[in-house]
């Protein structure tokens, strides 16, 4: 995994631990999955615009 986000590399771990520890724990494994969405979420949101630089000029009347 190359994203850097918090918690993202141990949530991974966790769904992939409950799916191959106790597959048969249904709640084990819907709780690993919604933690691993929770810490993807970051990832998943659009980057921030850059700022311009500077400001727009009014076009001058006609």
């Amino acid at each position: 995994m190359k994203r850097q986000e918090p918690g993202l590399a141990a949530a991974a771990d966790e769904v992939f631990m409950a799916v191959c520890e106790t597959y048969a724990d249904e709640g084990r494994i819907t709780r690993a999955l919604k933690q691993f969405h929770e810490a993807l979420r970051p990832a998943l949101e659009p980057p921030a615009l850059p700022r311009q630089r500077w400001p727009l000029r009014r076009r001058r009347g006609l």
